[in-house]
């Protein structure tokens, strides 16, 4: 796997690189907007708001089909609550991992719509959590949950999605994002994201 993406990788900045050289065909932009994340499949399911922000670059190979590369930090908020009905509890949890997202998306545009789909790389930069706790009537108890171990560093997800250009420089976009991995970095658990990303994207 690590040996695939370090070639495609490669090859796709020899490849940017390349027609930069020339000055043909590749543009580049910013984009920006909201994560909406569902974690489910797993020991626990949970959803919340985040955030992208980041820069693209596009290469046509024609005027309808070209390639989109982003580079994106990306934060997807999670937020559950369960309860134990036994020893009549409450734990709510919050949490929010922030990723490096790198997507490689082939589009497809007529009139002004673009619609692209392609698989993205998440690596995971940092993860917090906040657990609280209320047993009975007690006064609930709050734990902080910070670092990385016992979850996946680096996923694979698909990407699928549409953007309506407003003008020559500005568009909005649509996607859906699909984890193809778990979270956890285990066989136990099996939860996954999928996130809907609203964005404002300015092409330079």
């Amino acid at each position: 796997m690590k040996k695939t993406i370090k070639t495609l990788v490669i090859a796709g900045g020899l490849l940017f690189a390349s027609n930069f050289a020339t000055g043909q065909d590749l543009t580049f932009g910013a984009k920006g907007g909201l994560n909406y994340s569902m974690l489910t499949g797993g020991v626990s399911d949970g959803n919340g708001l985040g955030f992208h922000v980041g820069g693209i670059a596009s290469y046509d190979f024609s005027d309808k089909m070209g390639l989109r590369v982003e580079l994106l930090f990306s934060t997807r908020a999670l937020s559950s609550t369960e309860e134990i009905e036994i020893i009549d509890s409450k734990i709510k949890t919050s949490s929010t991992p922030s990723f490096v997202a790198i997507p490689v998306l082939f589009n497809y545009s007529f009139d002004k719509i673009s619609l692209m789909a392609g698989p993205q790389f998440s690596i995971l930069a940092s993860y917090k959590a906040e657990v609280e706790t209320t047993i009975a009537s007690l006064d609930p108890v709050t734990a902080e949950v910070e670092g990385t171990d016992g979850l996946r560093s680096f996923s694979v997800d698909i990407a699928l999605g549409a953007e309506y250009s407003v003008s020559d420089n500005m568009g909005v976009s649509l996607r859906y994002v699909r984890a193809l991995q778990s979270l956890a970095d285990s066989d136990n658990d099996d939860s996954r994201y999928n996130v809907i990303q609203l964005s404002a994207v300015y092409k330079f």
